[in-house]
């Protein structure tokens, strides 16, 4: 099992390959930095949520098209919580993947 601290108050454990990159091509201050902004939006969220919420879907969408969804909404009034933040990202994802298939 690999244990991928991306903040001071929260981990995400997940078990991966020995050669897989767990950040999936993208620093690891960048992926804080994102966590950061987002936290700075909506700060009765946990990082460590937020983390959780967004990294999930770190393989589902390209890196700014990720960031982008994550930052929509977090500014939508609507999202209420991290788990909004992660059907946001989940329907991104979809989204994604349907303009990739045309």
């Amino acid at each position: 099992m690999t244990t991928i601290a991306l903040s001071r108050t929260g981990k995400i454990s997940e078990t991966l390959p020995a050669s897989e990159d767990p950040f999936a091509g993208i620093p690891r201050h960048v992926w804080q930095s994102l966590f950061t902004l987002v936290s700075s939006l909506r700060p009765e969220w946990a990082i460590g949520d937020i983390a959780e919420a967004v990294f999930r879907y770190r393989r589902a969408l390209p890196f700014p098209e990720l960031s982008a969804a994550a930052i929509r909404a977090a500014q939508d009034p609507r999202t209420k919580n991290t788990v909004a933040l992660e059907l946001a990202m989940l329907d991104a994802a979809d989204k994604w993947l349907e303009a990739a298939d045309k």
